[in-house]
């Protein structure tokens, strides 16, 4: 049976700066037919690494795809229009083999590296051309470097450095760009961007990090100029696709001579809503958070709060995607958690994305959002309302109507009124209360609590309306 023609072309072992979550490599069909990618395998440190492509099934003749460690890592670094294909797997810095065989696990491609082929923690990769290695700007997706030391990488050429040490002596001058976007993208959450250039000078690259003219839109209408390589966080308010641009001018007077930039770098940037969620608190107040979104979520920087306290979470604290992880009340270290008070989650920005508490039902039906995401963190109704809050009368009596019902024994004295649960949900007149029983009825309920602030009217015949203030206890 014909497998198809799958080819090693394009390495991206040891990444600048952190190398986990951006290895890569590049495969590329060479035969006539298309190939079930899936079905096949990475074969690296002795392990058959399985396959699942992103959104597609099938890589078509002359196609290229990148097996990546985490998509969202490479979407974010090269854009949206790649094919990438989601494996695990880590890649040696000094040197390995790697194959890809077929869904028989048969080998049908090898391919060798070693450090001393070059792209060892420059930004570069390295890229096959017909019989070995060669250092460049990364290709990702596109035709590799080709011999004549021309890149397609970023929207500029570059002669690679393998390249440049097999021809003569001739003065070579030029710059690369690199846009980086490093972070998960989520809507109201900081987006670490980096961009840059390297000036290679007779053979020689160095990274500048002062000099020249350094610009960057981050697509929302929001730009951002330099005099030295951009590092800095950017956070989008909407959801939606975003185009990045960079561009990089050697100074000011070639800017404003409206000059050709030296680099000039676009990049699509997909930024989600928030789709995650405190889902539950057990009996020993293990918080429960559930991951809805389509990637994997790092928490790091994110807190939960409830009352007066908050658990930051630390690096490294992932919720692959549509999973639930519980926060044990050893590690939060919040203590008990009551049935109707509030936990919030919040991302880096301070910004609540959730809120749950376990008594959603009775807080509902007071409060169209929870309280506490706009005026804070409050632990109970009696936090949320001040004395002076205008708490309209319907509301409140929905509250003493649902509570009367759940305590038929119970009732409220308003002085001469008392306020019954009887089956019309009507509230009675009883005149035959003596004076000195209702006083102390009166003195009692405003010392014992249900709710801070209470404003009712009377729904009698008399056309005067009574205000408590004061805290009341519905008493029998």
């Amino acid at each position: 049976m014909c497998w198809g023609q799958i080819e090693i072309t394009e390495i991206m072992y040891d990444h600048e700066g952190a190398d986990s979550g951006f290895e890569w490599l590049e495969i590329h069909n060479t035969g006539a037919s298309n190939v079930d990618i899936g079905s096949w395998y990475f074969y690296e440190n002795e392990t058959h690494h399985g396959l699942v492509p992103d959104g597609f099934s099938n890589l078509g003749p002359d196609e290229r795809a990148l097996i990546v460690q985490n998509l969202e890592n490479i979407y974010g670094e090269y854009g949206t229009n790649l094919r990438l294909i989601k494996s695990s797997f880590s890649l040696n810095n000094t040197g390995e083999t790697l194959s890809m065989s077929n869904p028989d696990k048969v080998i049908q491609d090898t391919k060798s590296y070693n450090v001393d082929d070059g792209a060892v923690g420059n930004g570069y990769s390295l890229q096959w051309t017909s019989s070995s290695w060669l250092e460049g700007a990364p290709t990702p997706g596109q035709e590799n470097t080709s011999s004549s030391g021309e890149s397609v990488s970023g929207g500029s050429a570059s002669t690679s450095s393998s390249q440049q040490k097999k021809t003569t002596k001739e003065e070579v001058d030029y710059y690369t760009g690199y846009l980086h976007i490093t972070s998960q993208a989520f809507v109201r959450s900081p987006v670490s961007i980096e961009a840059y250039v390297t000036h290679t000078n007779e053979r020689r690259s160095i990274k500048k990090m002062k000099g020249g003219v350094y610009y960057i839109n981050f697509g929302d209408g929001m730009s951002f100029e330099s005099d030295e390589r951009i590092d800095r966080e950017h956070t989008y308010e909407y959801p939606g696709e975003y185009e990045l641009v960079f561009e990089f001018h050697t100074s000011q007077l070639s800017k404003h001579a409206e000059d050709e930039p030296k680099v000039t770098i676009r990049k699509t940037l997909k930024v989600f809503e928030h789709d995650i969620e405190i889902v539950d608190i057990d009996v020993e107040s293990g918080i429960s958070i559930k991951n809805n979104t389509n990637s994997d979520i790092d928490l790091e920087g994110w807190q939960l709060a409830y009352q007066h306290q908050v658990h930051t979470f630390p690096k490294y604290s992932l919720i692959p995607k549509g999973k639930t992880v519980t926060i044990p009340k050893k590690v939060h270290a919040m203590g008990n958690i009551t049935k109707k008070d509030w936990v919030i989650l919040k991302n880096e920005n301070n910004y609540t994305v959730n809120a749950f508490t376990l008594d959603t039902h009775k807080m509902q039906r007071v409060y169209d959002t929870p309280p506490s995401l706009s005026t804070g963190i409050s632990s109970n109704i009696d936090e949320v309302y001040s004395l002076d809050t205008d708490i309209h009368n319907s509301q409140i009596g929905s509250m003493l109507d649902r509570f009367l019902k759940e305590h038929p024994e119970k009732e409220i004295a308003y002085f001469a009124d008392t306020y019954t649960n009887d089956s019309e949900g009507t509230k009675e007149n009883r005149s035959s209360i003596p004076l000195s029983a209702t006083i102390v009825s009166g003195v009692l309920a405003c010392a014992l609590v249900i709710v801070r602030a209470v404003r009712k009217s009377k729904a009698t015949n008399q056309e005067e309306t009574l205000h408590v203030i004061g805290e009341i206890e519905l008493i029998e």
